[in-house]
């Protein structure tokens, strides 16, 4: 027959199982947090909860966060100063220190600009240019060291030209290494060459003709570094740094040398410094180069042509040649020529034409 199931213990009552009792709480587990009953809360602690979860908190975040932003923004506005960006070259990371150089090479020659614009004028040099301090050069100099060092080509090529405009005299020797290293030196890819012969092009001073007349010699087989050779032999001419002073003898052959190059660059460049010194042997290459149309059969590029204009109206004034002046005159004309820069250096360069020349005739670009 079947079984009747067997009845269940009521609550509180003997277990089917065990034979145990569930018990209730007493004094022996009274301490258990099973069986604490949660004090009420007071009205004010919750509140106090309330305003620091909903208002204190946030606003520490906020303020915590301002902080950093700050913290961050005025260390991001020191980076942007000269010294700033120094400091980068000299102990940032590689990613900064490479955007330092490039910063900083943009800043000297912004101020170099400068200083060239109140030479031009014959104006006093006011303010002195921040780089013209000895710390900062003798830093700068030690950021080039340190980039050559580390083999990093993109800071030796910006800072090599910063080394130039800044006219820090101690980086001559040095960037001339990097042309022409000793034996067992370290030899320089082209790009870092082509900035070290660029840097030194930018002192215009007696301080770097004898690197002037290696860079122009016909064993430097580099055709841009030897067209800015040329051109800093040329430029010795301008009324710069002490350039009036004689030229070393090996410098007058280098320059009648350059006007057989089979380079455009190196040949017009040679024509201009032999016509600053009252040469004419280059005269035919002037004649051509007093034209756009000149200068395209010579193979200048357009983009240096307004310059290489420029360069040639001061080689003609420097001569006083009767046959040059009709050419400068018309480059004048607006019909022409098209440029408000070439049409103003051919007005200036009429305006003194009759005049004395000068000891050396200002008006050459790089």
């Amino acid at each position: 027959m079947p079984s009747t199931p067997s009845p269940q213990p009521p609550s509180g009552g003997p277990d089917a199982g065990t034979g145990a009792a569930v018990a209730a709480p007493s004094k022996a587990n009274a301490g258990d947090p099973l069986f604490q009953r949660p004090e009420p809360e007071t009205p004010g602690g919750k509140r106090s909860l309330l305003l620091w979860q909903y208002f204190f908190f946030p606003v520490l975040i906020v303020v915590s966060a301002l902080g950093l932003f700050l913290l961050f923004g005025l260390l991001g506005k020191e980076e942007t100063t000269p010294e700033g960006m120094l400091t980068v070259l000299l102990d940032g990371g590689e990613n900064r220190q490479q955007q330092a150089s490039q910063q900083l090479a943009i800043a000297i020659a912004e101020e170099r600009n400068r200083v060239d614009e109140q030479r031009r004028a014959g104006k006093a040099i006011e303010p002195a240019p921040f780089y013209a301090e000895a710390g900062f050069q003798e830093r700068l100099l030690r950021a080039f060291r340190l980039a050559r060092d580390e083999e990093s080509d993109e800071r030796q090529q910006g800072i090599a030209r910063a080394l130039g405009r800044a006219e820090v005299p101690a980086a001559i020797p040095v960037l001339l290494d990097v042309l022409y290293p000793a034996a067992g030196g370290k030899a320089a890819s082209s790009d870092v060459r082509r900035a070290a012969a660029a840097g030194l092009l930018h002192f215009e001073s007696r301080l770097a003709e004898a690197a002037y007349v290696k860079m122009a010699g016909p064993d430097e087989k580099d055709v841009e570094v030897r067209t800015m050779g040329m051109s800093g032999l040329a430029l010795l001419g301008l009324p710069r740094h002490g350039s009036a002073d004689a030229d070393s003898p090996a410098v007058a052959p280098l320059l009648t040398a350059g006007l057989e190059a089979p380079s455009a660059g190196i040949r017009l460049n040679a024509a201009y410094g032999l016509a600053r010194r009252g040469d004419a042997s280059g005269k035919h290459l002037l004649e051509q180069s007093l034209s756009r149309d000149g200068l395209k059969e010579l193979g200048v590029d357009p983009a240096f042509q307004s310059a290489a204009l420029g360069n040639a109206i001061g080689s003609a004034l420097a001569l006083r040649d009767s046959d040059l002046k009709p050419l400068v005159e018309r480059l004048t004309d607006t019909a022409h020529e098209g440029d408000d820069v070439v049409r103003a250096a051919a007005r200036q360069a009429l305006a003194r034409w009759d005049q004395a020349p000068d000891a050396a005739t200002s008006g050459g670009q790089r």
